[in-house]
C-alpha cells in the first residue's frame, strides 16, 4: 500500500473510533491525542512567547497514530522529539508512530515549527501524516540544518515558507518516501532527500532553493512532480542505484524577469518519462541555466499540453549541458525535442546518444519564434547533421553521438571551391605587417588581418594525450593525390577550444607560428581515429573513450607573402617587377622575392648584383650603415664577418649561393 493510502486509510479508521478510547493529554495551547491501543507520554514545554519543546516518548501496537493541535494563534513549536518505546529488537512487523500535526478540528494556528526529529529509531519508525504549518517551517537563514527527520513524510504544507531541511530515512522497502512538500507563500530554501520517491514539491509563489547558492534535492525512486516559480537547486531524482525518472519540472516564472522563473542548478533522472504520470515535461519560464543528464531516453510529451518535451522561455545558457544518454524521442506522431522561445536562445550543448548506446535523435529542436525561428530537424534529409550554424542558434549545438564535424560551422566553412579558404601566410601565422627582413614592397599601409581556421563539431570533443595533437597536418599535392611526409603539426599551434568559455569544447583552432614562414600549397587537416592520441568526443555519460565519428579532411591554402605587406607574393612582383630579378643560381627570374631568397646578394638594391654590392656589404661588416636593412650575414652561418665578403664574391663572380 502506498504512503499515501496508507495515511488516508488510517486517518479514516481514526475517526470511526475516535470518541472511544483516544488519548487525550492538553498543556497551555498544545493538545495531543492519540489512537487506542498506543501507549504515548508526552511532554510540552516552554510558553506562547518563547515557544513549545513537545516529547513524545510513544509505543505502537503495532501503530499508534498521535495527532498534535494548537488552540492560540501563530502558536510556536520549536521543536517535537519523539521517542519509540516498541520492543528491542523490533519485531519483523513494522512498528511505527504516525505524527499528525495541525489536522482539523483545531482553532489555533501553528505559526513557526522549528523541527520534527526521532530520537531512538531503533526501537521504532516515525512516519509524518500531515503537518500542516500556517507559518514557516524550520530557519531560513541555516538552510542546511535540519527542520524534519522521519522514516516516512506524507504532506509538510507551510503557509509560510520553509528554511531548513527534510529527510526521509526508511528504506525504499518500508517508508523512505515523501508525498508532497509545498509552500503555499514564501520559498523551501532547503534540502529535500527521499530514500525512495517524492510525488510533489510545490512552491509556486517563491523559489525552490535559497536566494544565494543552491539547495539540494535527492530521492532513490524518482520523482514525479516539482513546481516552483523560480528554481535553484541540484536536482537528483535518481540518487544511488535503484535508478528513478522525473516527470515535470516546471519553473512558472512569470516569463523572465531578473532571475524570475528561471532554473539554475542542475536536474539528473534515468529518464525524463512517466513517473505516475504519462505526461513527462520540463518547462522553464525563464532561463535554464542548469545541467539537465538523463540516463536513458527523453521521452515525448504526449498529452502534456506542450510543444515539447523540453521548454525554455528564456535562454538555454553557455556552458551548460542536456544529454540523453539514449535517444530523445519525438517524430510525426509525437511532440517530443526541445523548444527555445528566445531567438538565439540555444546557447549551451545538446548531446543525444550521450552513453553511445546506439540510439537516435528524433524529436525536433526549434528555437526562436515567428519568421525567426530555427527548426533542428532530424526527420529531414540532413538527419542529425542540420546546416544551421552555431552563431544563428545562439552559439551552441546538437550533437548526436559520435559526433561529426559542422562543414559550413567552420571557418572558412568547408564548403565550395578551395579559394574560399584561401589565406596569406602573413594572415595564418598572424605576424605584423612589415615585421619582415624585406621592406613591404609595395607599401599597402597595412596591417595584416589575423586568420585563425577553426574546426567546429557539433559536440564537445577532446584530446586524447595530453602532449600530442589529435589531428594530422599535411602538405596535399593535388596533381599526384599524395602528401608530404613532413608532420606540419609539429610547427603549427593547434588548440581544442570553445567558443562561449565552457569546459565543454567544441572547436580545433590551427594557425602559424609568427616566426615560422611555411610552404605555399594546399594543407589538410584530418583527425587521428587510431593510435593512442585520438580525437574524442566529451560530455558523455559513459567512461568509455568514444573516438570521433567521422574521417573528415578540411582543406585550406596558404599562399606566401615573405614581405609581410598583407598581399600575395605574385601580386606584388606584378606590380613590381623589379623585385624578381634573380633566380635559382642568379640565373633569370623565379616567381619569388629576391629579397626573400636564401642568397640575396643585391646589397645596395640597385637592380645589379656586382662590386658595388660587396663594398656595400664590406662597409656595412666595418660598422657603417645599412639604409636597404637586409641581413648582413650572407653566408647565414649565425656570424656576421669576412667570410660574408667571401663568399659573396664568389656569388657575385658566378659561383652560385653558399
Amino acid at each position: 500500500m502506498s504512503l499515501r493510502r496508507y495515511i488516508m486509510s488510517t486517518l479514516t479508521a481514526v475517526s470511526m473510533f475516535l470518541p472511544f478510547g483516544f488519548g487525550r493529554d492538553a498543556v497551555a495551547a498544545v493538545d495531543i491525542t492519540w489512537s487506542a491501543g498506543g501507549v504515548v507520554v508526552p511532554q510540552v514545554t516552554g510558553d506562547a512567547v518563547s515557544g513549545w519543546v513537545v516529547i513524545l516518548q510513544a509505543r505502537g501496537n503495532p501503530s499508534v497514530q498521535v495527532f498534535l493541535r494548537v488552540t492560540g494563534p501563530n502558536e510556536r513549536i520549536n521543536s517535537i522529539q519523539v521517542i519509540p518505546m516498541d520492543p528491542s529488537p523490533l519485531p519483523s512487523t513494522s512498528h511505527n508512530i504516525t505524527l499528525h500535526i495541525g489536522v482539523q478540528p483545531q482553532v489555533g494556528s501553528v505559526g513557526y515549527l522549528g523541527s520534527i526529529s526521532n530520537e531512538n529509531p531503533v526501537r521504532g519508525d516515525l512516519w509524518l501524516g500531515q503537518v500542516l504549518v500556517a507559518g514557516t517551517v524550520g530557519d531560513p537563514a541555516s538552510p542546511n540544518s535540519t527542520a524534519i527527520t522521519a522514516q516516512s513524510i506524507g504532506t509538510v504544507r507551510s503557509g509560510g515558507g520553509i528554511g531548513s531541511s527534510i529527510a526521509s530515512l526508511g528504506s525504499s522497502q518500508v517508508g523512505g518516501a515523501v508525498v508532497q512538500v509545498e509552500a503555499t507563500s514564501g520559498s523551501i530554501t532547503g534540502n529535500i532527500a527521499a530514500n525512495a520517491g517524492i510525488d510533489n514539491i510545490i512552491c509556486e509563489q517563491g523559489t525552490l532553493g535559497p536566494a544565494a547558492g543552491l539547495s539540494t534535492v535527492t530521492a532513490r525512486l524518482g520523482i514525479s512532480t516539482i513546481r516552483a516559480k523560480s528554481i535553484r537547486s541540484n536536482i537528483d531524482a535518481s540518487f544511488g542505484t535503484l535508478g528513478g525518472d522525473v516527470a515535470v519540472v516546471r519553473a512558472l516564472g512569470p516569463a523572465a524577469s531578473g532571475g524570475v522563473g528561471d532554473f539554475v542548478g542542475s536536474l539528473h533522472a534515468v529518464s525524463l518519462g512517466p513517473r505516475n504520470t504519462p505526461n513527462a515535461v520540463v518547462r522553464v519560464a525563464g532561463d535554464l541555466d542548469a545541467d539537465l543528464t538523463f540516463e536513458r531516453d527523453i521521452d515525448d510529451a504526449n498529452g502534456a499540453g506542450e510543444p515539447a518535451a523540453i521548454v525554455v522561455g528564456g535562454a538555454f545558457k553557455a556552458g551548460r549541458r542536456i544529454q540523453a544518454g539514449w535517444g530523445m524521442q519525438g517524430g510525426a506522431a509525437t511532440v517530443g525535442g526541445i523548444k527555445i522561445d528566445t531567438t538565439g536562445g540555444l546557447q549551451g550543448q545538446v548531446i543525444v546518444n550521450a552513453a553511445n548506446a546506439g540510439f537516435t535523435w528524433a524529436g525536433d529542436v526549434l528555437v526562436g519564434a515567428g519568421a525567426g525561428q530555427v527548426l533542428l530537424d532530424p526527420q529531414a534529409a540532413a538527419g542529425a547533421y542540420y546546416a544551421a550554424t552555431s552563431a544563428s542558434l545562439g552559439g551552441g549545438s546538437v550533437g548526436l553521438v559520435p559526433f561529426h564535424l559542422h562543414d559550413l560551422d567552420c571557418s572558412p566553412p568547408l564548403a565550395g571551391a578551395l579559394s574560399s579558404r584561401t589565406m596569406l601566410m602573413s594572415e595564418f601565422c598572424h605576424q605584423t605587417y612589415g615585421s619582415g627582413e624585406c621592406p613591404p614592397t609595395p607599401d599597402l599601409g597595412g596591417p595584416i588581418a589575423p586568420k585563425t581556421v577553426v574546426l567546429r563539431a557539433y559536440g564537445p570533443i577532446r584530446a586524447e594525450s595530453a602532449t600530442l595533437p589529435p589531428v594530422t597536418i599535411r602538405l596535399y599535392d593535388p596533381s599526384t593525390g599524395t602528401y608530404s611526409p613532413t608532420p606540419f603539426e609539429d610547427y603549427l599551434t593547434i588548440t581544442l577550444a570553445s567558443p562561449s568559455g565552457s569546459t565543454l569544447k567544441t572547436q580545433i583552432e590551427v594557425r602559424g607560428l609568427s616566426t615560422q614562414n611555411l610552404i605555399e600549397g594546399e594543407y589538410h587537416i584530418r583527425p587521428k581515429l587510431t593510435g593512442s592520441a585520438r580525437l574524442l568526443c566529451d560530455g558523455l555519460t559513459t567512461t568509455a573513450n568514444v573516438p570521433f565519428g567521422e574521417d573528415f579532411t578540411y582543406s585550406f591554402k596558404l599562399l606566401t607573402d615573405c614581405n609581410r605587406n598583407g598581399q600575395w607574393d605574385a601580386s606584388d612582383i606584378d606590380q613590381v617587377p623589379s623585385l624578381d630579378i634573380f633566380g635559382e643560381d642568379m640565373v633569370g627570374p623565379n616567381g619569388k622575392i629576391d629579397c626573400c631568397e636564401p642568397c640575396y646578394p643585391d646589397y645596395n638594391e640597385d637592380g645589379n648584383v656586382d662590386q658595388d654590392d660587396v663594398t656595400y656589404l664590406t662597409n656595412v661588416i666595418a660598422g657603417g650603415s645599412n639604409p636597404t636593412n637586409h641581413d648582413p650575414d650572407f653566408n647565414r652561418d649565425g656570424n656576421v664577418d669576412q667570410d660574408d665578403v667571401a663568399d659573396l664574391i664568389n656569388t657575385v663572380g658566378g659561383g652560385g649561393c653558399p
